[in-house]
């Protein structure tokens, strides 16, 4: 349901199926599992050039090889988005090799550890905090402006999880 909204969002000219993002560059943060994965799926089938990243380079690996096995236009880079500079390196590659981000998935979170914040250690709360809170207001302010670019065409959507952090 949320890819059907969010490819109808980005979308604005009626084409084919399985053609409505070609030529589009997709960057999906936290996307070698769960629904960022799932995403990365569905603008495949669309066309899209994806790039994924995550933390983890085994899962991100897997998931790229199993999307361009299907055909997919994926890739990936190892970045964590507690870590701007990173990101911004991700961001430079991107421009480098693709001129362009048009569509930027920020779905990247990790929840450390699941349990109930007066039980958590300050460290570990600072990390979910960090991972799950701040990035969600700080990694798109380097990165909007390569996916808004010179047209103003791109779009962005953040997916936030810190429901699961029990309070």
């Amino acid at each position: 349901f949320l890819v059907s909204i969010l490819l109808s969002c980005c979308l604005c000219e009626s084409v084919s199926a399985n053609a409505r993002m070609k030529n589009k560059v997709v960057l999906i943060t936290g996307g070698s599992q769960g629904i960022g994965k799932g995403i990365a799926e569905i603008f495949a089938q669309e066309g899209a050039t994806i790039i994924i990243t995550s933390r983890t380079a085994s899962k991100l690996a897997q998931t790229t090889k199993t999307i361009a096995q299907k055909g997919g236009n994926i890739s990936y880079a190892v970045a964590d988005i507690t870590k701007p500079d990173e990101m911004q390196k991700v961001v430079k590659d991107i421009i480098s090799k693709h001129k362009r981000i048009d569509v930027l998935i920020h779905n990247a979170a990790g929840i450390y550890p699941f349990r109930k914040c007066e039980d958590m250690s300050y460290a570990e709360w600072r990390e979910a905090i960090a991972t799950n809170l701040e990035v969600m207001a700080g990694l798109p302010v380097p990165i909007l402006s390569a996916v808004i670019g010179e047209g103003g065409s791109g779009g962005a959507l953040a997916i936030g999880v810190a429901d699961r952090i029990l309070m």
